[in-house]
């Protein structure tokens, strides 16, 4: 990104050449396949089908580089730029000494130009791609330790696979970004590591660790709180001699001296463990 100048490689751009207007122009042909791929993305088929098929047919990539590969697939698939959009800064480089550009994952701010080009596909189709390859990605984030169904990273972090974002809609994971002034651990959902945008072309939050801590405590005393309530509301209703004297007591209703003071000790005790 130059003076706010989105930089395009069309080198490895399948579908488009450079236009006239220094932007992205349809290659008729190439966008049919790439209209294809789409169409039987969503059908349901694998990006390793997906490339099977494309040599089955004789498709080709490129005259220099003429077989399909899976990267070719899922770049097509994620690339904002085949429904009209560019996604900038998507790298970055980290210091001006060695020029080492990497990849942008939530240290930079990312700015999205709609309506940059002619799309191939629409909004809907690529937002609904999106969509599919993060359920595809969440569907897999078991291990293979099938006899636990524990995903792989259960043993590690107490919320992952516990944590879904509210929204796309996917699992919640722990990472470590490693920054000038040090290492910071924070929490984002699985979309945003492989697909940065999304279905309204924002992206999901991020946490820090330290509030994940602190709303996982701030849950587990809520559910602490109202099952011993709920507990003792049983234990209360246990003594009840007639229906009318179970009728009166509702969710809510303030417990009997002796109960109330156990719940209190209860409580005590585990916000002390």
């Amino acid at each position: 990104m130059e003076s706010g100048k989105a930089t395009i490689q069309y080198k490895y751009l399948y579908g488009y050449r450079r236009g006239t207007d220094d932007k992205p122009e349809i290659i008729p042909e190439e966008a049919e396949v790439v209209r294809w791929i789409y169409e039987r993305y969503l059908a349901g088929a694998s990006t390793r089908m997906l490339r099977d098929e494309l040599h089955e047919q004789g498709v080709i990539y490129a005259e220099k580089s003429p077989q399909w590969t899976l990267p070719h697939i899922k770049s097509i698939l994620r690339n904002e730029k085949y429904c009209g959009d560019v996604l900038m800064q998507k790298t970055f480089q980290q210091d001006v000494i060695n020029r080492k550009v990497i990849k942008n994952t939530g240290q930079l701010p990312m700015y999205l130009i709609e309506n940059h080009h002619e799309g191939i596909v629409s909004r809907e189709k690529y937002n609904a791609v999106q969509a599919e390859m993060a359920r595809r990605k969440a569907a897999k984030s078991p291990s293979k330790r099938a006899s636990t169904g524990l995903s792989a990273y259960t043993s590690r972090y107490a919320l992952s696979d516990r944590l879904v974002c509210g929204e796309c809609g996917t699992l919640y994971r722990r990472c470590t970004w490693t920054r000038p002034d040090g290492k910071r651990i924070v929490w984002r959902c699985v979309s945003r590591l492989d697909y940065p945008y999304h279905l309204d072309g924002q992206l999901c939050a991020i946490y820090p660790a330290a509030d994940i801590i602190a709303m996982g405590e701030a849950a587990t005393a809520h559910k602490l709180y109202h099952t011993t309530y709920a507990n003792h509301l049983f234990a209360w209703v246990r003594r009840c001699d007639t229906l009318e004297d179970v009728a009166a007591i509702t969710y809510g209703s303030a417990l009997p001296d002796d109960l109330a003071a156990n719940m209190t000790a209860i409580l005590e005790a585990a916000s002390n463990a």
